[in-house]
Protein backbone atom coordinates (compact mmCIF):
# COMPACT_ATOMS: atom_id res chain seq x y z
CA UNK A 1 0.00 0.00 0.00
CA UNK A 2 1.43 3.38 -0.91
CA UNK A 3 1.45 6.44 1.28
CA UNK A 4 -1.36 8.98 0.79
CA UNK A 5 -0.62 11.56 -1.90
CA UNK A 6 0.38 14.96 -0.64
CA UNK A 7 -0.70 18.24 -2.22
CA UNK A 8 2.59 18.56 -4.10
CA UNK A 9 3.00 14.93 -5.18
CA UNK A 10 1.69 13.77 -8.56
CA UNK A 11 -0.10 10.43 -8.59
CA UNK A 12 1.17 8.13 -11.29
CA UNK A 13 -0.75 5.39 -13.08
CA UNK A 14 1.45 2.77 -11.38
CA UNK A 15 0.60 3.95 -7.87
CA UNK A 16 -1.99 1.99 -5.90
CA UNK A 17 -4.33 4.00 -3.70
CA UNK A 18 -6.66 2.75 -1.01
CA UNK A 19 -10.36 3.52 -1.51
CA UNK A 20 -10.10 6.25 1.13
CA UNK A 21 -7.06 7.83 -0.54
CA UNK A 22 -8.75 7.63 -3.94
CA UNK A 23 -11.91 9.24 -2.57
CA UNK A 24 -9.88 12.09 -1.04
CA UNK A 25 -7.96 12.56 -4.30
CA UNK A 26 -11.19 12.82 -6.31
CA UNK A 27 -12.67 15.18 -3.71
CA UNK A 28 -9.67 17.54 -4.00
CA UNK A 29 -9.75 17.39 -7.82
CA UNK A 30 -13.48 18.09 -7.89
CA UNK A 31 -13.09 20.98 -5.44
CA UNK A 32 -10.32 22.54 -7.53
CA UNK A 33 -12.39 22.14 -10.69
CA UNK A 34 -15.40 23.75 -9.00
CA UNK A 35 -13.23 26.67 -7.84
CA UNK A 36 -11.88 27.22 -11.35
CA UNK A 37 -15.38 27.11 -12.82
CA UNK A 38 -16.57 29.57 -10.20
CA UNK A 39 -13.68 31.91 -10.98
CA UNK A 40 -14.50 31.79 -14.68
CA UNK A 41 -18.11 32.80 -13.87
CA UNK A 42 -19.41 30.80 -16.81
CA UNK A 43 -21.95 28.04 -16.69
CA UNK A 44 -22.58 25.93 -19.72
CA UNK A 45 -25.53 23.55 -19.73
CA UNK A 46 -24.38 20.06 -20.48
CA UNK A 47 -25.58 18.44 -23.67
CA UNK A 48 -26.84 14.88 -23.45
CA UNK A 49 -23.78 12.79 -22.71
CA UNK A 50 -23.77 9.05 -23.20
CA UNK A 51 -21.72 6.27 -24.64
CA UNK A 52 -20.49 7.01 -28.14
CA UNK A 53 -22.51 5.23 -30.80
CA UNK A 54 -19.51 4.51 -33.01
CA UNK A 55 -17.38 2.80 -30.35
CA UNK A 56 -16.90 -0.24 -32.60
CA UNK A 57 -14.82 1.92 -34.98
CA UNK A 58 -12.26 2.55 -32.22
CA UNK A 59 -9.64 -0.20 -32.01
CA UNK A 60 -7.28 -0.15 -29.03
CA UNK A 61 -3.82 1.05 -30.12
CA UNK A 62 -4.99 2.31 -33.53
CA UNK A 63 -5.23 5.96 -34.64
CA UNK A 64 -8.58 7.67 -34.01
CA UNK A 65 -10.71 7.04 -37.11
CA UNK A 66 -12.74 10.27 -37.06
CA UNK A 67 -12.27 13.98 -36.45
CA UNK A 68 -13.89 15.16 -33.20
CA UNK A 69 -15.69 18.30 -32.01
CA UNK A 70 -17.31 19.75 -28.90
CA UNK A 71 -20.75 18.28 -28.15
CA UNK A 72 -22.07 21.65 -27.05
CA UNK A 73 -20.79 24.30 -29.50
CA UNK A 74 -19.48 22.10 -32.36
CA UNK A 75 -15.99 23.62 -32.19
CA UNK A 76 -13.35 21.36 -33.80
CA UNK A 77 -11.11 19.69 -31.21
CA UNK A 78 -9.06 16.92 -32.82
CA UNK A 79 -8.36 15.82 -36.38
CA UNK A 80 -8.68 12.19 -37.48
CA UNK A 81 -5.56 10.07 -36.90
CA UNK A 82 -4.14 12.66 -34.46
CA UNK A 83 -4.48 10.44 -31.38
CA UNK A 84 -4.18 6.80 -30.37
CA UNK A 85 -7.23 4.87 -29.16
CA UNK A 86 -6.92 3.57 -25.59
CA UNK A 87 -9.56 1.35 -24.02
CA UNK A 88 -9.02 1.75 -20.29
CA UNK A 89 -11.18 2.74 -17.33
CA UNK A 90 -10.49 6.24 -15.97
CA UNK A 91 -12.65 8.44 -13.73
CA UNK A 92 -13.42 12.03 -14.74
CA UNK A 93 -15.64 14.53 -12.93
CA UNK A 94 -19.09 14.73 -14.53
CA UNK A 95 -19.64 17.66 -16.93
CA UNK A 96 -22.99 18.85 -15.56
CA UNK A 97 -22.77 22.43 -14.32
CA UNK A 98 -26.46 23.33 -13.92
CA UNK A 99 -29.10 21.61 -11.81
CA UNK A 100 -32.63 20.84 -13.01
CA UNK A 101 -33.73 24.40 -12.18
CA UNK A 102 -30.88 25.89 -14.20
CA UNK A 103 -28.94 26.99 -11.10
CA UNK A 104 -25.17 26.75 -11.03
CA UNK A 105 -23.77 23.70 -9.24
CA UNK A 106 -20.40 24.71 -7.86
CA UNK A 107 -20.11 22.45 -4.80
CA UNK A 108 -17.55 19.65 -5.15
CA UNK A 109 -20.22 17.10 -4.19
CA UNK A 110 -22.16 18.15 -7.30
CA UNK A 111 -19.40 16.87 -9.60
CA UNK A 112 -19.43 13.10 -9.04
CA UNK A 113 -16.80 11.09 -10.88
CA UNK A 114 -17.86 9.19 -13.96
CA UNK A 115 -15.98 6.08 -15.10
CA UNK A 116 -15.25 6.24 -18.82
CA UNK A 117 -13.65 3.49 -20.91
CA UNK A 118 -12.76 4.93 -24.33
CA UNK A 119 -10.03 7.55 -24.65
CA UNK A 120 -7.77 9.06 -27.26
CA UNK A 121 -4.17 9.47 -26.10
CA UNK A 122 -2.51 12.51 -27.66
CA UNK A 123 1.24 13.18 -27.46
CA UNK A 124 1.14 16.99 -27.35
CA UNK A 125 -1.26 19.73 -26.29
CA UNK A 126 -0.45 21.45 -29.58
CA UNK A 127 -2.14 18.64 -31.51
CA UNK A 128 -5.57 19.88 -30.41
CA UNK A 129 -7.43 22.51 -32.41
CA UNK A 130 -9.50 24.26 -29.68
CA UNK A 131 -8.68 22.98 -26.21
CA UNK A 132 -8.44 24.76 -22.87
CA UNK A 133 -6.48 23.48 -19.87
CA UNK A 134 -7.09 24.07 -16.15
CA UNK A 135 -4.43 24.46 -13.46
CA UNK A 136 -2.79 21.24 -12.25
CA UNK A 137 -4.69 19.24 -9.64
CA UNK A 138 -2.92 16.15 -8.28
CA UNK A 139 -1.00 15.52 -11.48
CA UNK A 140 -3.84 16.34 -13.87
CA UNK A 141 -4.80 19.41 -15.89
CA UNK A 142 -8.42 19.00 -16.90
CA UNK A 143 -9.28 19.85 -20.50
CA UNK A 144 -12.30 21.78 -21.77
CA UNK A 145 -13.55 23.28 -25.02
CA UNK A 146 -11.65 26.52 -25.57
CA UNK A 147 -14.68 28.16 -27.19
CA UNK A 148 -17.51 27.38 -24.73
CA UNK A 149 -15.68 25.98 -21.65
CA UNK A 150 -17.64 22.70 -21.73
CA UNK A 151 -15.78 20.04 -19.82
CA UNK A 152 -13.95 18.29 -18.52
CA UNK A 153 -13.55 16.40 -21.77
CA UNK A 154 -10.28 14.81 -20.68
CA UNK A 155 -7.04 15.61 -18.90
CA UNK A 156 -3.33 16.19 -19.35
CA UNK A 157 -1.15 13.93 -17.21
CA UNK A 158 1.49 16.38 -15.95
CA UNK A 159 3.99 13.57 -15.29
CA UNK A 160 3.96 12.14 -18.83
CA UNK A 161 2.70 15.28 -20.65
CA UNK A 162 0.25 13.06 -22.53
CA UNK A 163 -3.39 14.06 -23.00
CA UNK A 164 -6.35 11.73 -22.55
CA UNK A 165 -9.49 12.85 -24.42
CA UNK A 166 -12.68 11.02 -23.39
CA UNK A 167 -14.49 9.86 -26.53
CA UNK A 168 -17.86 9.95 -24.71
CA UNK A 169 -17.44 13.69 -24.04
CA UNK A 170 -16.99 14.74 -27.69
CA UNK A 171 -18.81 14.02 -30.95
CA UNK A 172 -17.85 13.26 -34.55
CA UNK A 173 -17.00 16.19 -36.81
CA UNK A 174 -18.65 15.62 -40.18
CA UNK A 175 -16.80 16.50 -43.38
CA UNK A 176 -18.23 19.48 -45.25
Amino acid sequence: MSSPPTDNKAVTADETLSPEEYSKLLERANAALANQLSAAKTSVPAPPVGPCIDADLYVDGAPNPTALKCQYCNSSMLDAKAGTVRKTKIDLPAPEMLDAQGKSKLNPEDFPPEELELFLEVDSIFTFLNMGFAHAVQGRKYMCCADCNFGPVGFLNTTTNRCWLARDRVTVRQKK
